[in-house]
């Protein structure tokens, strides 16, 4: 067993079982968005391998918020019991499962543009530009 100092870093994740999920969504939806992203370069013919190294170091730094947050968690759960095991952690990944939906949504409609103007995708692109402060600009 770890030490209390190093175990507060990894309990976070390891012992709240909605974290695990929320990472687990994350990690497949990261798998799902490259796959989708590769998909629709290739439909398009437009496969750059700067542009897919460009896509893995975003997705590198996705699972670096994750590790920011889990550290933020572990400074708490160290010092601060809130009663909740990993609120921040999970806060951030289910953030960022959110906007990997999003982006696996853009890569689908790339694919199939006809999805783009169905009901849920136009439900979709108006709540996004309702976050985006009803800017039309692309992301």
């Amino acid at each position: 067993m770890a030490p209390h100092y190093i175990d507060v870093f990894l309990s976070p994740i390891r012992d709240n079982s909605m974290a695990q999920v929320a990472f687990v969504a994350l990690l497949v939806l990261i798998a799902m968005d490259v796959l989708l992203g590769f998909a629709a370069a290739c439909k398009d013919g437009a496969v750059r391998s700067s542009k897919m190294r460009e896509g893995v170091w975003h997705k590198t730094g996705e699972l670096g918020c994750v590790a920011v947050a889990d550290v933020v968690d572990g400074m708490m759960l160290g010092g601060i019991d809130l009663g909740y095991g990993a609120p921040v952690t999970t806060g951030v990944i289910v953030l960022l499962c959110v906007n990997e939906v999003m982006s696996c949504l853009e890569n689908l409609s790339k694919l199939d543009p006809e999805l783009a103007g169905s009901a849920v995708f136009r439900l979709l692109e108006g709540s996004n530009k309702t976050k985006a402060g009803g800017a039309d600009d692309e992301h």
